[in-house]
């Protein structure tokens, strides 16, 4: 049986681990000018666990971890790229797992997403 363990491996890492090995993470910032919100600055997961919805179960997490700290929202910058993910392959991702996308500023490459960890999304 699969050991599947999710938890923070440091104050600002969430580790996902599989039979006791990291395979994927997400790092935040907690913003000083803005104590109610913690921006993503990094996901990593393992190319071999890629698409096998593990990047969502850290997410979902940091959801619920943001939502029991009183984070009013969580904000990450996308980035696509031609090689791998476009830009609105992102915007799909990110909205169905709750993020609202501004893209008002961005191109279809870039954009920012807002998630409200304290709403039912």
């Amino acid at each position: 049986m699969i050991q599947e363990i999710i938890e923070w491996g440091s104050k600002n890492d969430v580790q996902l681990f599989i039979d006791g090995q990291e395979i994927a993470y997400v790092r935040i910032d907690r913003l000083r000018y803005a104590p109610s919100a913690w921006y993503v600055i990094e996901l990593f997961v393992n190319l071999k666990y890629r698409q096998m919805g593990y990047a969502y179960k850290l997410f979902s997490f940091l959801r619920q971890e943001a939502k029991d700290a009183g984070i009013k929202e969580l904000k990450l910058t996308a980035c696509g790229d031609d090689d791998s993910i476009s830009g609105d392959q992102l915007i799909e991702i990110y909205s169905n797992w709750g993020f609202e996308v501004d893209a008002g500023e961005y191109n279809k490459m870039t954009f920012l997403c807002t998630s409200y960890p304290g709403a039912d999304k």
